[in-house]
């Protein structure tokens, strides 16, 4: 492969977030700026020419990942083009920016052999798939780089057929670079995790039509899921697409990912420490390793920040305090995980919280305490933390220089490494060696009223309407009984073009907001555009609810192609926004009108 093919975001990416964040002013100047349909190339030290053309090129790949995978990168990509590097790079932060760090102008031309066109279209494939992952934990070896490499050679074709030579200011031939390459590079006997990834998704999709890997793959990617749930899901929607038994196309090293331990576990021999601020009192035994004074701080793209603790026959850890500060804009809706794993590296339990638990942004970092987890540990137990950071939106996590031996870099699933430059600056509290007792049991939700078996909380009246980018329209309900959930009933209407080719998910969750089942469905559902609603009804079956479940509805809308739903502001309480396998948040405004039938 070429020096810009194998650009992992869990290798060159660890330092994005970094990078981008240290120096936050620079990634918001520029010496120029060219706005494209999809994107915008800021460059500093380069002329205009090559920055229109790697707009075009990006606005171009963008075309091509619709219509060869009806799939969508970014459509507010950030192009970041500096030069004076060390060495010459083309990188992503899983997010939306690109950055092309350049030694000097000369490496924009042909005749150095870095390849630009092709490096875009991989980016973007980068972008697509890292984007719309929660986290990369578990994610299986080659994948993310497969992905890339086999998506941006078809996309590449589409390229060099709308662009040709006329793609680059210096005009050349880089069809080579295509589909083509790839399968030549597919009948080597000797394939690396990379490759084989690669070459698992040409072969499925030569077998069953590229669409519907690309359908297969945005079927994965809409709930958000980790990285240890994406092929999984990827080859149970390639079969109910392409036909049972598509998927034994996929090897079990490409399709599997348990989060299990990787390796032996690390030798961490330093003994746990009590450390202690004038504000807090011996008896609230804190942990930890660091004298609260911070030697440097990371923020790490593709990986996260753990520490092994000790406690004499286990006990219930109670809180953890993180040192670290969050960066980017003054405000976000992001989210990250906060794992407590075993000796092994197996996940015990997880947290979910918003990014916004880190109020401040920027320097001096402050300590952030996580309190109520109550989860049972034994002797020896790790805290990790994932905050799936890009350049303009993370957080730093602050380390004592001082102390070392405790610390890793990684996520659950995919391995992790010794950190070497300090230990962390997190601190545990255990309550005791009882395990934390269950929650009690949710009572029971009421039923809500309806007609004809229907259930439902609305008057049919909608006194608003709403689209939701980035999110969905959840709500729950009750089925005193168990039975067989055959339809859903929504009133909303679409908006944008005439005619759309985007297709939506409706998916069924359980009490626990675990996924039960979902279902994909065209936008063209909704044939009318416009107000007023109208009530759409969707055939289901083989879906079996008792008591609490949800319904949910992702439509990944745009400015210029969506739908709105309508919602009843005299009703309230059952409704929510978010998608599956995310905190669900609340929705005020009322019941959004959506209705389902249990027989």
């Amino acid at each position: 492969m070429s020096r810009l093919e194998a650009r992992s975001l869990m290798v060159v990416a660890a330092c994005a977030a970094m990078v981008c964040a240290v120096l936050w002013d620079v990634c918001q100047a520029a010496d120029g700026v060219i706005e494209g349909q999809y994107c915008a190339v800021r460059y500093t030290g380069v002329d205009q020419s090559w920055a229109q053309a790697l707009a075009t090129v990006y606005d171009t790949a963008w075309q091509g990942y619709r219509e060869a995978f009806g799939m969508k990168p970014p459509n507010d990509a950030i192009i970041q083009v500096t030069t004076g590097a060390e060495a010459t790079r083309l990188w992503n932060d899983g997010d939306k920016y690109i950055f092309l760090d350049l030694r000097d102008i000369g490496d924009l031309r042909p005749s150095s052999g870095y390849l630009h066109v092709y490096g875009v279209c991989h980016e973007a494939g980068h972008l697509v798939m890292y984007s719309k992952l929660s986290s990369l934990a578990g994610l299986p070896a080659g994948v993310g780089e497969g992905w890339a490499h086999y998506a941006g050679s078809l996309v590449l074709d589409y390229v060099w057929a709308e662009l040709g030579t006329a793609a680059w200011p210096e005009p050349h031939d880089y069809s080579a670079q295509g589909s083509g390459r790839l399968r030549e590079q597919c009948s080597r006997t000797d394939k690396d995790a990379d490759l084989l990834a690669a070459c698992t998704f040409l072969a499925i999709g030569e077998q069953y039509g590229h669409r519907k890997v690309g359908w297969a793959m945005r079927g994965a990617l809409t709930p958000e899921p980790r990285g240890d749930g994406l092929m999984g899901r990827f080859a149970e929607i390639l079969d109910a697409q392409a036909g049972a038994g598509a998927s034994e196309l996929i090897p079990d090293s490409v399709r599997k990912s348990v989060i299990v331990p990787t390796r032996e576990p690390i030798i961490l021999d330093a003994p746990a420490t009590v450390r202690t601020r004038a504000s807090w009192s011996d008896e609230e035994g804190w942990l930890g390793y660091d004298d609260d004074h911070e030697d440097g701080m990371r923020s790490i793209a593709g990986s996260g920040h753990a520490v092994k603790f000790s406690c004499a026959g286990g006990g219930e850890l109670a809180k953890v305090m993180l040192k670290g500060a969050r960066y980017g804009y003054p405000q976000s809706d992001s989210s990250f995980r906060l794992s407590i794993l075993d000796d092994t590296w197996r996940e015990i339990t997880f947290f979910e919280y918003p990014y916004m638990e880190f109020s401040q942004r920027g320097e001096p970092l402050y300590w952030v305490e996580f309190d109520g987890l109550g989860v049972a540990v034994p002797e020896e137990f790790y805290v990790a933390f994932d905050f799936s950071p890009s350049a303009t939106d993370g957080v730093y996590v602050g380390y004592d220089a001082h102390s070392s031996g405790h610390s890793v870099t990684g996520l659950p699933g995919g391995g992790f490494s010794p950190f070497r430059e300090g230990d962390w600056m997190m601190r545990v509290q255990l309550a005791g060696v009882t395990p934390a007792a269950p929650a009690p049991a949710a009572a029971a939700a009421e039923p809500p009223s309806g007609a004809d078996g229907w259930l439902s909380y609305d008057d049919d009246g909608e006194d608003g309407m709403r689209s939701i980018a980035g999110s969905g329209h959840a709500i729950r309900f009750y089925s005193a009984a168990a039975g067989e959930l055959t339809k859903v009933r929504l009133k909303g209407a679409r908006y944008g073009y005439p005619e759309s080719d985007s297709r939506f998910w409706l998916t069924i969750l359980d009490g626990g907001r675990e996924v039960i089942r979902f279902f994909e469905f065209p936008y063209m559902k909704f044939p009318q555009r416009g107000e007023p609603l109208y009530w759409v009804d969707f055939d289901l079956s083989g879906v079996e609810v008792a008591g609490e479940f949800y319904v949910l509805l992702n439509f990944d809308p745009s400015a210029t192609d969506g739908v709105y739903v309508g919602f009843d502001e005299d009703a309230g309480g059952h409704s929510f926004s978010g998608l599956p396998n995310t905190p669900l948040r609340p929705f005020n405004d009322g019941d959004w009108m959506i209705r389902a039938l249990v027989e």
